[in-house]
């Protein structure tokens, strides 16, 4: 009358603990090496662009010791390119999406004796897209990093990052030095 049939069901064996356990134990620490994965991988990213940043402004550097004067034309890139044999994936940003030019030159200093320009004023920065741009404080370009701020070269050599709050503050303008008085009466 009574069949001696075993009832099927799901049964908790202990290596079947251990795989459940393993998983859990995965699952744990992927939740917090993930978010740290990403933190290095933005550390990377502005490292990269700081990097390039300082190599175009050392270029700058032998550019003006040869000549003494920033770059007359708005073709500033290009010149360091040919001049000081900088290689051309310098000119851009670690974030940028595209391999394109994303740094612009300070149009004040263009034609500049280097002896005239303040060590705090801005020298290079980053831009949206665009080769051989020359500008100002209007061309600042955030969206790399999170509209926090951007990346910045001063006249002394220096890369900076500075915060979005403080772009009022860059010093983008050079008074001229007041040259030896002439005397009209002689």
């Amino acid at each position: 009358m009574f069949s001696d049939s075993k009832k099927h069901g799901f049964t908790i064996t202990p290596p079947t603990v251990l795989v459940l356990l393993f998983m859990v134990l995965l699952l744990m620490l992927a939740t917090t090496v993930i978010p740290t994965i990403r933190t290095y991988h933005l550390m990377g990213g502005q490292l990269v662009c700081q990097s390039n940043l300082k190599s175009i402004s050392t270029a700058m550097s032998h550019y003006l010791f040869d000549y003494e004067k920033y770059p007359t034309s708005k073709d500033w890139c290009d010149l360091l390119i040919d001049k000081t044999n900088i290689h051309p994936e310098k000119f851009h940003c670690g974030f940028a999406k595209r391999k394109s030019f994303t740094f612009a030159m300070n149009k004040n200093l263009l034609g500049l004796n280097k002896k005239d320009v303040p060590d705090d004023t801005v020298m290079f920065f980053e831009i949206e897209d665009g080769k051989n741009v020359t500008g100002g404080p209007e061309l600042l370009y955030t969206g790399r990093h999170k509209d926090k701020g951007c990346n910045v070269v001063f006249a002394y050599g220096n890369v900076e990052w500075i915060s979005k709050n403080n772009f009022d503050k860059l010093k983008w303008t050079v008074k001229p030095k007041p040259g030896p008085s002439k005397n009209i009466d002689n």
